[in-house]
Formats: C-alpha cells, sequence, structure tokens
C-alpha cells in the first residue's frame, strides 16, 4: 500500500504505533500461557494459517491492532476490516455519499478499548463500542494530514504524528503543543514505552516525555533512519534503526516490570513475549531471532538478523509483507500485500518425514529410542524409522523397506515388529527375521497385536489366520487348543500386571486368559458395541474402547461411561497414561485428556459425566486418530513425551506444556436482520412488518475459532440454556408483542463459557394487540356487561312489579274481606253488647266488667283496622314502637302488672318492617308475662345503638326449668326466633326456675333503622 504522500510502502512499518501500552493502564483478560511461540521450534512447525482474499481476507494490510476486546482490526487501501475468528467485516467510517477515500493508514488501539483509525487523506476516525466519531479540520488537526502514528502519555493524552507534524488531543479538540512542550519543528516517529512515557525522534536524536512532565527532554543517544522504539519480553527499551538493534541507556536499558495487555498494536520489528525477535524487514517476508532474548543486551545488526530468515517454504499469504503484530495471546500475525497470515505456537510437534508417510506403528526400546514403522499402502516406500527424540528429524534404517502392521515393546526392552507375513525382532537397533505362523490357505495374514503373559509365551494376533502362541521349541500354536477360545484374530491384546492377557475382537467379545484356561469371558455387546478398538488396564479393571462405545470392566461388570462432550471416546484407538497419572485417549475428535480421579469417580459412579479436555487441530494435531492398523496409536514414552499417530501423520507431546484452560471467549451478536432490513442490536424495534428475524452472531476467538460453541436463551420463555453445534444464527418467526432479552454465550470446552452477549428485541404490537385496543375491548364489554345489566334489572323490576302487584291486589282482597266480614262482625257484636250493657242498672257488678270487655274488644277492632290499613298502606302504623309498646302495656297495668318503660339513647325512626317485627316479638312477650309468669312487674328497655338495635324484656316472675321444654310451650321463642332472624337479628332467653326470666332481641343496624337515620352514638 502506497503512503498517502507517495513515499514507498516500507514506511508504514517504521512508523505505525508500537506494541505495548503505558503499565498504569494495563489491565488483566487472560492468565500468561505456558507457552507462546515456542523459541525452540522451527518457524514451520508453528500452526500456521494464511488467509487470502478468495476467504475474505483484506488485502495490502498496512497496520494492525487488536482492541481490549479482542477483536483484530486491519487497515488497508480499501477501508478498515475487523476479524473475529469467523469473518473478516469491512466498517465503513465514512457518511454515505462521502466524496472521500475509504482508505485508511494507522490503527492504534487505546486503552478502554477505544480504536483510532488514521484516514489516508487526511482526519481521524475514533470507534468506541461501534459508534463511530470522525475528527477533522475542524476538530484541529490539519488540512490532508495522514497520521503516521500514536501514542499515549502518562497522563492518558492521545498524541499522534503525521508528516513530522506533533499534535495532541485534549476534550475534543486536536491541538499543537506549544514551545513549553519543547518539540522540534519536524518529528521521527512516535512511540510509547508501557511506563507511561512517549519518545519522538528528530535530526538523528532522541527525545522523552516522561509521565507526568509537560516537556520532551532529549536522550544521549542518536539513531540513523528507520528509527524504531521496541519494549522487550523483561520490560526493557531497545532502539532499532537501520544499522540495527541496541538496548536503550540507563534506566531505560533495564528490565521493567510489565503485566500482560489486553490490547496491541503492530510494527515492522517486534519482540514477542519469549524474547524472540521477530522482522518483516527481510527478503523473505519473515525473519527470527529466536535466541534474541537470551542474550546480553548487544547490539544486533541488521545483516545479521536478516540472516536469521524463517526461510521460504511458509507459504505466506505474500512475501510482501507490510506490518506484524504479537496480539496478547502471544500469537504472531502478519499482514501483506496478498492477505493476512497467523502464527500459532502448537502444544504437538509434528514429526517431518521426507516423504508423506502415514499409518504408523509405534514402540519404544530400553534406550529410550521411539521405533516407527509405516504401512502406507501407497506408493511411497515403508521404512523403519527412528526417534531419538521429539523435534530431532526421524533416521530411517538404512536397508529396511517393508510394511510395518504392529510394534511391541517386550519386557527386555526389545521392540518386535510385525508386517505383512513376517515378523522382526530388534537386536542391537537391528532387525531380525522371525518365524511365522503358517497360513491355512496359503496367504500369510496382517500382524495385528502381540504380546507375552506371565509364563513367558508369546502371543501373536494375525488377521486372517487367527490367534497363536509360540510354545517352548518355538513353534507355533493356533489358540484353538485352548477350550472356549475364540475362533478368528483379536484386534487388540492388552497385558495385566500379574501377566494375565486380554483378548478384544472385532465382534465385541473379550476374553481374559490364565494361563492355559480362561477366567473371564465377557460376550459380545455386554462392554462393547462394535469391535474392539483399544484396552488399557487401571488396575484390576479393564478399559475397553470401541467402534460406538467407552466402557469399564471390573471382572464381569461393565460400565459404559458417558463423556461431556459426548461421544467423544467413542472409537477410540490408542490408550496411554503418562507419569502424573492423567490418561490420554486418541480419538477420531482429538486427543482426550482426563484425570485418574475423574476416571476413577466416573468409574465408580455410572450416573457421573467424565469431563474430558479435548485437543484437535487447533493445538497441532494432525487429524484425528488413526482408524484402521497399526494399532494402538497413542504410546507414552519413559521421557514423558506422549506420542499419537494421526490420520494426516505423527505427533508428540509434552504434557507439561498443557497449562491451564484459555479463558472462554466472549460472544457477540453481530446483526438483527428481517429481509434486508437491519436493527440495532442494543434495541430492536421489531414492527409487525419485521417479526420474522434472523439473529447473526460470533465469538471473538481471533486464533482459534474452530471448536467454538455457542449457546442461547431467550427471557422470558426460556428458563434453560440450549446449545448450539455448528451454528451462527438464530431465526424467529411470529414472535409476539413484548420485550425479550436474548444472550448468547461462547465456550471452548462446553463447560466454561464466556460472558455473554445480550440483545434487547422489542416486539411492538399491531393496533389489535395494543393497549388501546385491549382497553378499548374492556370498555365495550363493561358497556355490554352494563347494557345487559341494566335489560335484566329492568326485566327483573317489571317482574317484581307484577308480583308486587299480584300481592297488593291480594292484600287488598284480603283487606276487604276481613273488613266486610271479621271487622264488620265484630263491630255488630260490640254494639248488641253495648245495648245490652246499657240496659243494666248502673251499679249492677257485671255492667262494668262488660263495659271493660267492650273497651278491650274496641281497641282490638281498631287494631284489627290497623292490620287492614297495614295491607293497603305498606309503611302505615299508629305510632311509634315505644308508644305501641305502651298501649299494650295497659292492659298488664290493669291485671296488676307493673310495666316500667326505658328508652337508651337517642331515639331514631325504625324500619316499618323491622319496627313491626319488634312490636310483635314484644307484644308476644308481655302476653306470655301476662299468661304464664305471674309476675308483679316487667321492664321494658329500648337501646338505640349506632351498630346495632336491641329490645330488652324482663319480669320477676316464677321462671322456668331450663331443661325443659316449657320455652317453646309457653313463650314461643320459636316465632320470637323467627321473626328476629327475617330482620338479621337473634333472639336469647335467660331464665331460672323462681328468679324470672329476661329476653333480649338484637338486630343490626342497617337492617333496623331507616337509610341515613343510624343514631349518631350509643
Amino acid at each position: 500500500m502506497a503512503r498517502p504522500d507517495g513515499e514507498r510502502g516500507s514506511t508504514p512499518r517504521r512508523v505505525s504505533a508500537y506494541v505495548r501500552a503505558r503499565l498504569g493502564a494495563l489491565l488483566l483478560l487472560l492468565a500468561w500461557p505456558v507457552f507462546a511461540l515456542d523459541t525452540t521450534r522451527p518457524v514451520d512447525s508453528l500452526l500456521h494459517t494464511a488467509f487470502h482474499h478468495a476467504q475474505g481476507a483484506p488485502v495490502g494490510v498496512a497496520a494492525i491492532a487488536q482492541t481490549d476486546d479482542g477483536q483484530i482490526w486491519f487497515s488497508t487501501r480499501d477501508g478498515l476490516y475487523r476479524y473475529d475468528g469467523f469473518d473478516f467485516t469491512r466498517v465503513e467510517l465514512l457518511p454515505q455519499g462521502a466524496a472521500q477515500t475509504s482508505a485508511t493508514w494507522a490503527l492504534y488501539a487505546a486503552d478502554g478499548g477505544d480504536l483510532w483509525v488514521a484516514l489516508a487523506n487526511g482526519g481521524v476516525a475514533r470507534l468506541t463500542d461501534g459508534a463511530i466519531t470522525r475528527y477533522g479540520v475542524a476538530s484541529g488537526l490539519p488540512a490532508g494530514l495522514a497520521i503516521d502514528a500514536f501514542s499515549t502519555d502518562g497522563d492518558g493524552r492521545l498524541w499522534a504524528n503525521g508528516r513530522g507534524v506533533l499534535v495532541y488531543f485534549d476534550n475534543g479538540v486536536w491541538k499543537t503543543p506549544s514551545s513549553e512542550w519543547n518539540v522540534p519543528a519536524h518529528v521521527d516517529g512516535l512511540f510509547e514505552d508501557g511506563r507511561g512515557d512517549i519518545w519522538i525522534g528528530a535530526d538523528e536524536r532522541i527525545y522523552v516525555l516522561r509521565a507526568g512532565h509537560r516537556r520532551f527532554e532529549p536522550v544521549d543517544m542518536r539513531f540513523s533512519h528507520g528509527f524504531q522504539l521496541l519494549v522487550g519480553a523483561d520490560g526493557r527499551l531497545w532502539l532499532s534503526d537501520e544499522r540495527g538493534i541496541t538496548a536503550m541507556p540507563g534506566e531505560w536499558g533495564k528490565p521493567h516490570a510489565r503485566a500482560p495487555a489486553r490490547r496491541a498494536n503492530g510494527l515492522d520489528t517486534l519482540i514477542d513475549r519469549d524474547g524472540a525477535l521477530w522482522t518483516i524487514d527481510c527478503h523473505s517476508g519473515l525473519c527470527r531471532d529466536p535466541t534474541f532474548g537470551k542474550r546480553a543486551p548487544a547490539f544486533l545488526s541488521r545483516a545479521a538478523l536478516r540472516a536469521q530468515s524463517a526461510g521460504t517454504a511458509l507459504g505466506l499469504s505474500s512475501e510482501l509483507t507490510m506490518t506484524a503484530m504479537v496480539d496478547r495471546e502471544g500469537n504472531l500475525w502478519l499482514g501483506s500485500k496478498g492477505g493476512v497470515d497467523l502464527f500459532r505456537d502448537s502444544l504437538f510437534a509434528r514429526e517431518r518425514f521426507p516423504d508423506p508417510n502415514v499409518y504408523f506403528a509405534l514402540a519404544e526400546d530400553g534406550a529410550g529410542k521411539l521405533w516407527v514403522g509405516t504401512d502406507n499402502n501407497s506408493d511411497t516406500p515403508d521404512r523403519l524409522w527412528r526417534i531419538d527424540r521429539a523435534n530431532v528429524p526421524p533416521t530411517a534404517l538404512p536397508g529396511f523397506q517393508a510394511p510395518v502392521s504392529a510394534a511391541w515393546t517386550d519386557r527386555d526392552g526389545t521392540v518386535w515388529l510385525g508386517g505383512h507375513g513376517h515378523l522382526w525382532h530388534l537386536k542391537d537397533g537391528t532387525p531380525v527375521t522371525e518365524s511365522f505362523p503358517a497360513s491355512p490357505t496359503g496367504v500369510p495374514g496382517v500382524v495385528h497385536a502381540m504380546a507375552r503373559d506371565a509364563a513367558g509365551r508369546f502371543w501373536l494376533a494375525v488377521s486372517g489366520q487367527g490367534l497363536y502362541v509360540r510354545d517352548a521349541n518355538d513353534a507355533w500354536q493356533p489358540s484353538s487348543s485352548i477350550p472356549g477360545m475364540p475362533t478368528g484374530s483379536p484386534s487388540a491384546i492388552c497385558a495385566m500386571d500379574d501377566g494375565r492377557l486380554w483378548f478384544g475382537y472385532p465382534d465385541g467379545a473379550l476374553v481374559r486368559l490364565a494361563g492355559d484356561r480362561i477366567d473371564v469371558q465377557v460376550h459380545p455387546g455386554k462392554a462393547a458395541a462394535g469391535p474392539i478398538t483399544a484396552l488399557a488396564t487401571v488396575g484390576s479393571r479393564l478399559l475397553v474402547a470401541s467402534e460406538r462405545a467407552f466402557s469399564v470392566l471390573d471382572g464381569g461388570r461393565a460400565v459404559f461411561l458417558s463423556t461431556s462432550p459426548a461421544h467423544v471416546l467413542e472409537g477410540a484407538t490408542g490408550i496411554a497414561r503418562d507419569g502424573r497419572g492423567t490418561w490420554w485417549i486418541n480419538t477420531d475428535d482429538g486427543v482426550a485428556r482426563v484425570g485418574q480421579d475423574a476416571l476413577t469417580d466416573a468409574m465408580d459412579d455410572e450416573a457421573r459425566h467424565l469431563d474430558l479436555e479435548l485437543l484437535t487441530e487447533d493445538d497441532g494435531l494432525p487429524g484425528g486418530a488413526q482408524r484402521v492398523r497399526p494399532l494402538p496409536t497413542a504410546l507414552a514414552a519413559r521421557d514423558g513425551t506422549l506420542w499419537f499417530a494421526a490420520e494426516e501423520g505423527l505427533a508428540s507431546l509434552d504434557p507439561g506444556r498443557v497449562g491451564v484452560a484459555p479463558s472462554p471467549p466472549a460472544a457477540v451478536i453481530r446483526e438483527i436482520v428481517a429481509g434486508d432490513v437491519s436493527f440495532p442490536v442494543r434495541d430492536a424495534q421489531l414492527d409487525p412488518d419485521h417479526r420474522e428475524i434472523t439473529v447473526r452472531y460470533a465469538a471473538i476467538a481471533p486464533s482459534r475459532p474452530n471448536g467454538v460453541r455457542f449457546r442461547y436463551r431467550l427471557t422470558p420463555g426460556q428458563v434453560h440454556w440450549r446449545t448450539l453445534e455448528g451454528q451462527r444464527e438464530l431465526r424467529y418467526t411470529q414472535m409476539h408483542p413484548g420485550t425479550y432479552v436474548l444472550d448468547v454465550q461462547a465456550s471452548y470446552n462446553g463447560r466454561d463459557w464466556g460472558e455473554p452477549a445480550e440483545a434487547t428485541l422489542v416486539v411492538l404490537p399491531t393496533f389489535v394487540e395494543g393497549p388501546w385496543f385491549k382497553l378499548l375491548c374492556a370498555v365495550a364489554i363493561l358497556l355490554t356487561g352494563w347494557i345487559v345489566h341494566r335489560l335484566r334489572v329492568r326485566w327483573l323490576t317489571r317482574q317484581l312489579r307484577i308480583r308486587l302487584r299480584e300481592r297488593y291486589d291480594e292484600r287488598e282482597r284480603i283487606a276487604r274481606e276481613l273488613h266486610d266480614t271479621l271487622l264488620q262482625g265484630a263491630q255488630g257484636l260490640i254494639l248488641r253488647f253495648q245495648t245490652i250493657v246499657d240496659r243494666l242498672a248502673g251499679d249492677d257488678p257485671g255492667r262494668r266488667q262488660l263495659e271493660q270487655a267492650l273497651d278491650r274488644a274496641e281497641r282490638l277492632v281498631v287494631e284489627g283496622r290497623d292490620r287492614v290499613q297495614h295491607l293497603r298502606e305498606r309503611h302505615g302504623h299508629a305510632g311509634t314502637l315505644a308508644e305501641r309498646l305502651q298501649r299494650y302495656a295497659e292492659e298488664l297495668e290493669e291485671a296488676g302488672i307493673q310495666v316500667a318503660m326505658h328508652t337508651r339513647g337517642e331515639a331514631a325512626p325504625l324500619d316499618p318492617f323491622a319496627e313491626d317485627e319488634f312490636y310483635c316479638i314484644g307484644r308476644e312477650a308481655l302476653r306470655n308475662v301476662q299468661r304464664h309468669a305471674d309476675a308483679g312487674s316487667v321492664y321494658v328497655e329500648m337501646i338505640y345503638g349506632a351498630s346495632r338495635f336491641t329490645l330488652l324484656i324482663s319480669d320477676d316472675g316464677k321462671g322456668m326449668d331450663e331443661s325443659s321444654d316449657a320455652p317453646t310451650r309457653h313463650w314461643g321463642l320459636i316465632g320470637i326466633s323467627e321473626r328476629a332472624h327475617r330482620i338479621g337479628g337473634r333472639a336469647s332467653i335467660r331464665t331460672k326456675k323462681g328468679q324470672g326470666t329476661e329476653l333480649m332481641v338484637e338486630a343490626p343496624a342497617d337492617k333496623v333503622y331507616r337509610r341515613g337515620k343510624r343514631p349518631r352514638g350509643g
């Protein structure tokens, strides 16, 4: 990419922002891994991924940066690109319709997550949480000034340099430093050192602005063309120019404590965390000095550095590299004319054979040498290779060219090799041909497995022939001589510590042989599902790997193990245990690691899942496990190295390099779309026309995206997380109105999950789904109910009026009948008796009694007329309750009974119905006193209370026996109680023989008083 001012493309490598930021602002994100880019391995053994334009990668990458969130950013002639591990995405920085070019220049990842981008034709863009802010001439930047580098000083102030002009950012405005800053007229380079100091060059002199100061001070050190400042792994500062690299003087050249950073920025020469020096300023496109950090801080010439070339066989996207960056995980990124390259360290070291060999048979001899035979079944000749130790090229054994289908180490440390109709025994590194069992068909078979039992007998499993044992005379005998032995050849043999042998067969059968007899025999399907692929002992137990299961066999009892991730151990072809007790299982999905304690717990508890850590191609494993012979495919060497035969090669692993699993990646929701309409992630307002949406998400895992798993949850609605495999988008259709929160998480292992990405989905209702429509419906329902209610009330009222009219008519008929018959008759009788009385002499003794009787009869007629009047007029009555009871009490006084009446509280008008009931109750009580009590006096009290009305009648008569039914017979208590119940009250009698009787009737105020006439107190 050419500079905007026409200079050559190498310039941005020298002036782009450098790798580390000031120490005080560094934040920890990931623990330092056990390794970064292993300096003991050649560059071509590192995991290398080249991203080309066809894969969506940007080309002509002039600058690289990594922001706090882990995303990698690339500056290109075509604009700014972002990479999260899954997609390269172009980010448009200019407003729609802008005439300015989209080309970008320098990049700078600042503390806090901001990304500063220099626009190629002038101006700066700032990205903060996806928001873009542009700065140009109006913000204080010189017109057309393309920024070459950014840095942050110890006070958090951002500085920028472009074409030798130094400016700084203050409160949203770019300013030119005044003379007090002591800035030279033309600045060459701008760097920060991670200590809070920033550095510039001018006129071959170096200046530093110390943290907390406001003046650039010269340093007693000069530079030549190509000035850069490098920060070493130990924090010391180095000066790099066209002459070479040398340590800075004084305190800057001494080690300085550093914390791992969340961000990174690119240069063309840099030092990684292992102290290796990398540069793209060489003819091969990438050079490395792996021992730079281990040497004394002496001058390293540029010519010597270029001599450390990584070679031309790296397969870079382009040898015209433009910038480099070491990310926060220690991986190396390159930007080139042709794309992007990523170099990562590999846990596994792949063996480099001169020819493309596959299908490896592994065995280690007593001297610690690894012997590897091949069974390529191709044009590549099969050889026997000797590997003295890992990372050392293998050596082919001269004169040996034959396929090796099985290898096994004997108790004395010698190695046996089996092939196609051949058997060899290595003695002093020389293969000696041994006798081979004769084939009944004349066609020799292929060796599958070998072992020696406690008696020293040698067993040989030959595919197509069967199982053989060599006797004391070195003669081969078929296993059929042992009663009960299965026919055919076993696919795996495993020797226990006591010398007993386990044989696993392709049909899933298992046999344990003790001497010449079978002591355990497991039928097919009981401990395996499909052919046996690998066996290993755990004390007295046996691990059994088969094509579709993984189990543990304890005597004759088998337990099938469930794993997390599920089904990983199915079809495992190699099981090895290192010196620390950790088990390593070679599977089609990778190498699974499980601790001894976890394995034991899973074997003892069938309900427990076996949690596995899986190492895959992302860790340098060359493919899944070798699935066909030679078997087994895993070997634990005496020096602790583990060896695995994979589909695409042979690899070794130092288990000590496998540290803590990396922190889970953060998930990010990229976009929410409905058709061709895109919605903001944080608050997506989905109108009724856009309810079928697609949510696209990813994880920020730029260095190892393979194997990332996702899970999601949409609340409300989902309580549990739902796991996704190999899917990076969700589809929702016909969502109901409401506010939803979508959470997405990512994980490497399925157990540890990163911070969730969150999106808010607001599904807007249609009019008929909205609250106003529901309110309108509610009002309509209420109105309809009210109308129905009013119609019902009107109908009931009409029916009631009809019934009342009928009752009134009936009452009037009864009143007429009573008036015309009973009352008229009684009045006639009174008149006739009055005539008789008038004829009697005035002093006749019977005259006065008859007159009294006639007066009483006239009062009864009057009362009868009142009753008739009540039938005609519902509310008519003769006086208040007290007045009516007083008139009736006069009769008791005539009979010689004294009646005392008393009113308590403020007298209030009673409801006519209640008043009539109380009068009838009182009259009945007074009548019974006259007839049955033999009383001399009666006390009547009416209590007007605010909450109730009470009528109290007591006498001093003879009383009643409470155990008898006298109250029922004499007082008519049933009628009194019924009348009290009709007005919501209750009646109670207290009596004792010889001590009088007391009747109390009380009823609630709302049933007794007229409406609004309740007394205020009492």
